[in-house]
């Protein structure tokens, strides 16, 4: 058996970046610049009476955002620099499920070591070749129009959400009759279900962001039985923002959790 090893040599970076978790410099990537607007891109609605001074905005809501990326891809030999721009561009592109939904992927940067985002990369790449590199721009654009935070952050009834944007959290209770129900206190937010089989000794989980809610038996529980069917029409699935309290009637609250939007 003959085994043949093949080092190659890792450039210092500026910055470095990661998507989906694997770090661009392996791939011959030297980032040139990077541009990441800070703050929300939104569509607002005005208000405005025609002979009047009035221009009052009355609607708000957060867009997505574009993040750039310019970087070099450059060897000796044209075929291998081809070669990576290819591996790169896989990289680089989402994947679809059955129902041609694009999968967003993640991308992180050095310098904002505690948040990431989640792109969809709608058109390719522009590139522009000297010699034997390739001079390479990316767009990916942020359907969220924010960047989330690594660590979970997780409360019991009260807490604050330092944030730019609202959470949808994930809530978990323990039920002690077959029917319950929480109230955010600060918001109004009001939600309502019942069930009458066997949960009380199990954990109900409630997803706000998917709008579910699954029985398990413990916290390792991976599957669990859905109770989405059992959820009041008329219930609010939480979104929180700044200063919350919970209040509840018939269980008890174990954990409030969710990733903070910057």
């Amino acid at each position: 058996v003959q085994f043949n090893i093949y080092i190659e040599q890792i450039a210092p970076t500026n910055t470095k970046c990661l998507i989906n978790g694997e770090d661009l410099s392996y791939y011959g990537v030297f980032l040139t610049d990077v541009n990441v607007p800070e703050g929300l891109e939104t569509n607002t609605k005005f208000l405005q009476v025609d002979g009047t001074d009035t221009n009052t905005a009355y609607q708000q809501n957060i867009k997505e955002k574009t993040i750039t990326v310019e970087f070099d891809i450059g060897d000796c030999a044209l075929t291998s620099s081809t070669n990576s721009l290819r591996e790169l561009t896989r990289l680089l592109t989402n994947k679809r499920n059955k129902y041609n939904q694009p999968i967003p992927n993640t991308i992180e940067f050095e310098h904002y070591p505690d948040v990431y985002w989640e792109y969809i990369m709608e058109s390719p790449l522009d590139t522009e070749l000297e010699v034997s590199t390739y001079k390479v721009k990316a767009k990916l654009t942020v359907p969220s129009g924010t960047a989330y935070d690594k660590n979970s952050t997780t409360t019991n009834n009260t807490g604050y959400v330092s944030g730019l944007a609202p959470v949808n959290p994930v809530i978990t209770f323990k039920p002690t009759t077959d029917t319950i129900s929480i109230t955010e206190e600060i918001s109004g937010q009001k939600f309502n279900m019942g069930y009458n089989g066997d949960w009380q000794n199990g954990i109900v989980e409630i997803d706000c962001d998917n709008r579910t809610v699954t029985l398990k038996n413990d916290e390792d529980d991976d599957t669990g039985t859905d109770l989405t069917p059992y959820v009041d029409f008329n219930s609010a699935w939480f979104v929180l923002y700044e200063e919350y309290e919970f209040t509840t009637v018939n269980c008890l609250i174990r954990t409030i959790t969710y990733n903070e939007r910057w």
